[in-house]
């Protein structure tokens, strides 16, 4: 065995033996870098969930401006606060409990106010993404 260029480490071994091997994290402390790997991995399916839940979301609004033109050819009112509130308690009712009741009657409530809001406009003559 020949002599190596480095220096003798605290357990006998010379600074440069196995180049090939990464460091290991200290006992029971995760490695850093399959940290940063699964943060990765996490976020961009978070990422994928995120463009999901914007194209399901779209998608119920131009069902909602849909809704919205057939009442408006029945002559019908364009809001329905009972059928908004059967709907939100139906969502409710069907929740697994993962996520605050509280938080969920949010979300559904601005998802329905956009939905709305995205009608109103067509009554009025409006289309598209309008703020």
């Amino acid at each position: 065995m020949g002599s190596k260029p480095g220096r003798t480490t605290l357990r006998g071994r010379r600074t440069g033996e196995f180049p090939q091997q990464r460091a290991q994290p200290a006992k029971g402390r995760p490695d850093p870098v399959a940290r940063s790997e699964d943060l990765a991995r996490l976020r961009a399916r978070m990422d994928a969930l995120n463009g999901r839940l914007l194209t399901l979301i779209e998608q119920r609004v131009a069902f909602a401006r849909r809704i919205g033109r057939a009442k408006q050819a029945l002559g019908l009112a364009g809001a329905d606060p009972a059928r908004e509130r059967a709907m939100l308690a139906a969502l409710l009712g069907a929740a697994r409990g993962g996520i605050p009741r509280v938080d969920l009657e949010r979300i559904f409530r601005a998802v329905f106010g956009a939905s709305r809001r995205a009608v109103q406009r067509d009554g009025r003559g409006g289309r598209g993404n309008r703020r």
